[in-house]
């Protein structure tokens, strides 16, 4: 599955799709059910890629701090579901929405990471307003995106609104203005300067949305380096409520 085109627009609430290539997918279907990447096995209701005896079987779970971690001004918390430990299947499953063009797989993840938010997060969840929430998908880079033809993190996004109905803000309003070396094998402070600056407003829209609480959803946190930086323009142009969403944590993060 892929999302054809970029291009600025407003915010949209879901991505339909066309009822004719629904009821197609259904006969498919019914002739090759579909199975589950990692096991092979019959899927649930709702699920695209992966079923959830995979997920809670091969994906070792991060569960809430019993302290409270040190955020920057407006953030009001940090969540990263499970552990991102290279060689394991998370990362596998990372790699496989990134550069196998397996958009569902990402809307999986999603929808297990918006179901786990529930069940082990209930003291965030009053602060998560559906009508009240904007999710804001980090951005990359148009090259990158026209390379791999989708976002993985609007899949990931897809996914959470399933569980968790909210606004998601659309492609082009924010951007990624340029295109940076890779952070791998950077240190958090190397990361930072990295990115210093990368993100900017496309659409005056935006502006509009600052009274909501943005949830800001990526798929790894290592550094916090990303998510952080598009906090930080956030925090500029006027938001005062930012928490963050991530598949994954790699390690420690910090902040500058």
């Amino acid at each position: 599955m892929h999302i054809q085109g970029y291009k600025p627009s407003r915010v949209k609430t879901s991505n339909p799709k066309p009822r004719a290539a629904h009821v197609l997918k259904q006969v498919f279907h019914m002739v090759a059910p579909p199975s589950c990447f990692i096991c092979g096995g019959p899927l649930p209701n709702g699920a695209e890629r992966l079923c959830y005896y995979c997920l809670l079987r091969h994906l070792p779970r991060k569960y809430p701090e019993s302290g409270v971690a040190m955020l920057p001004e407006h953030i009001q918390w940090n969540v990263s579901h499970w552990h991102f430990r290279e060689g394991q299947w998370l990362q596998k499953l990372i790699h496989q929405l990134k550069y196998r063009s397996d958009y569902p797989l990402g809307m999986d993840l999603g929808h297990m990471a918006a179901l786990l938010f529930v069940h082990h997060y209930p003291h965030l969840c009053p602060s998560y307003s559906p009508q009240d929430c904007l999710l804001v998908p980090v951005p990359i880079h148009p090259k990158r995106r026209l390379k791999r033809g989708y976002n993985q993190s609007y899949a990931i996004a897809e996914g959470w609104v399933r569980i968790l109905p909210s606004v998601i803000l659309d492609e082009g309003i924010l951007s990624r203005t340029e295109s940076r070396p890779s952070q791998v094998g950077l240190n958090k402070f190397e990361r930072r300067e990295n990115l210093r600056s990368i993100y900017t407003v496309e659409d005056p829209g935006i502006y509009a949305h600052r009274s909501k609480h943005v949830v800001v959803i990526d798929d790894v946190m290592t550094t916090g380096a990303t998510c952080f930086e598009l906090c930080r323009l956030l925090v500029h142009l006027g938001f005062k409520q930012l928490s963050i969403m991530t598949l994954g944590q790699a390690c420690a993060i910090g902040w500058l």
